[in-house]
Order: C-alpha cells, then sequence, then structure tokens
C-alpha cells in the first residue's frame, strides 16, 4: 500500500471536529491529519512516539492516538474513525511510514519543519482571536439594547402606522 487516506473526525487538545470533517493521510514520508478549523498538523516518522488504538465509546468513540514529540503541536492527537483502530495502525505500517521511524538516518523535510513550526493552528491566532471579539461585541449590543429597552427605531416605525 503506498498511500492511506480516511476521512474520519479528530482531536487536537480540547478542540474536536466531527466526521467528515477531519482527513488523515500517510504514506512512506508523512503523516499528515488535516481537520479544518481545529487544525492541520504534519508528521515525519522520526515525530512520532507510537501510534496505538484509542477507544472511548465503542463503534461512536474510537480512532487511534498519534503520540508525538513536536513541541508546537498539542500533546493530545486523536483521529476518530468508524474502523476498526486495529487495523487503521495495520493500514499506517502497511504504507512503510512506521519503518522510517528508528532511520539511522532521518529524512528532514524543511516544508514539514515549517509548518510545525506554526504549530498547526490553521488561522493566525490573533484574526481568530479578533474575529470573537468582533462577535460577541455585536451579540452583546443587541443584549442590551434589548434588555435596556431601547427600541426607539421599533416604536418609531410603528407610529407612522
Amino acid at each position: 500500500m503506498n498511500e492511506l487516506q480516511l476521512t474520519g473526525g479528530a482531536r487536537i487538545g480540547m478542540a474536536n471536529a466531527t466526521f467528515p470533517f477531519a482527513t488523515l493521510k500517510v504514506n512512506k514520508d508523512r503523516l499528515e491529519l488535516n481537520a479544518s478549523i481545529v487544525g492541520n498538523l504534519i508528521f515525519q516518522a522520526s515525530d512520532i512516539v507510537s501510534i496505538e488504538p484509542y477507544v472511548m465509546i465503542p463503534l461512536l468513540g474510537q480512532g487511534i492516538k498519534i503520540n508525538h514529540k513536536v513541541a508546537n503541536y498539542n500533546e493530545r492527537v486523536i483521529f476518530w474513525t468508524f474502523k476498526d483502530p486495529s487495523a487503521v495502525v495495520q493500514q499506517i505500517k502497511a504504507t512503510g511510514f512506521l519503518s522510517n521511524q528508528n532511520a539511522t538516518e532521518p529524512k528532514i523535510d524543511r516544508t514539514i519543519l515549517e509548518k510545525q513550526a506554526t504549530g498547526g493552528f490553521p488561522i493566525k491566532k490573533g484574526y481568530a482571536i479578533g474575529a470573537i471579539v468582533v462577535w460577541n461585541a455585536l451579540f452583546l449590543t443587541d443584549f442590551i439594547t434589548f434588555f435596556l429597552g431601547k427600541t426607539d427605531k421599533f416604536q418609531a416605525a410603528q407610529s407612522f402606522n
């Protein structure tokens, strides 16, 4: 098997992307976990400590846990799948990815190292924080207007009828 590609869900830290918002792609050189807005993580074989089956709720909450040593990534990385987690680990081994794990001279891909340096979050943190602040500010203005009874525009529109 040259490449494995699965669709599922993902948990990166406390953030969770449900099925079908995550994709796992594995070949002999890299493992990629793309989980929409939750994160996009790329690993070389030398970054992986282990990949193990993970079962929280049989059939619904099962997947693989990726134990890694990339400092900028969250420690907790789980890919959720409806397939048997042990079979997924075996498929990953069949790609040859895990056999590169203990190579005497690991192949270093500079593009992967650059992406790992960003921390795997697909949106710049400043933009995400700004969007959350603006969203909450808009909600807060509606909330205050509603509870303070400032409905002058509504009353003015009704007086014309």
